[in-house]
Order: structure tokens, then C-alpha cells, then sequence
């Protein structure tokens, strides 16, 4: 079965690559009993500390758009913008299978 997938692009501002990095960390710790989150990493760039990403595995993009709503979850968004260069740029994405996906969740 298909899940709903989103790679997110972040850019931290000079020298606040930690702060980033900080309140993506929380974002994560706050997805250990999201509703439907399969999966929801937190990446760096080796060559360029700046650039991070996060990589989220749902059961449907509803349950997705319902973790923006968990507590905290507006605060850390806040503190996130003030830090980023830019807005995020954000992917949508479908999972189909592989390592990573529990089996039994994996299309057949």
C-alpha cells in the first residue's frame, strides 16, 4: 500500500546552523506517537552544514497535515523560521516499498 511521503529542504541563516538543527531535533522527538508517522528523519548536508532536510513516511496525508497540529508544533515552526534562510522547500512524494517500510505495509 502507498504511503504519503514528504522530503523538506531547509537552509539555516550563517551561524545558526545548531539552532536549526536544535528545533528540527524536537520537531522529530515530537513525532514518536504521531498518528500514521511511519518514519520522520532529520538529515545534514556533509559538505554544507547549512542545508538539512527531513524525510516523513505517513499512512495518509492527513495524518501528515494533522502532526502541523500536535502541541508545541506551532512554536517550533516559529523558532524554525527565524533561523532559516528562506522558506523550506517541500517535495511531495509517494512510498511505495523498499527498506525502511515495514513489510507487512510495503505494496505488493
Amino acid at each position: 500500500m502507498e504511503k504519503y511521503s514528504v522530503y523538506t529542504k531547509f537552509i539555516a541563516k550563517e551561524g545558526k546552523e545548531k539552532e536549526l538543527l536544535d528545533v528540527l531535533t524536537k520537531a522529530a522527538q515530537s513525532m514518536e506517537d504521531a498518528k500514521g508517522c511511519m518514519m520522520w528523519i532529520v538529515f545534514q548536508e556533509r559538505k554544507d552544514k547549512k542545508v538539512m532536510g527531513v524525510m516523513e513516511v505517513w499512512e495518509t496525508r492527513e495524518d501528515q497535515r494533522a502532526s502541523l497540529l500536535l502541541e508545541g508544533m506551532t512554536n517550533l515552526i516559529g523558532e524554525g523560521l527565524k533561523v532559516m534562510d528562506g522558506r523550506p522547500e517541500q517535495t511531495g512524494l509517494t512510498a511505495i516499498s523498499g527498506k525502511g517500510l515495514p513489510e507487512s505495509r510495503q505494496s505488493s
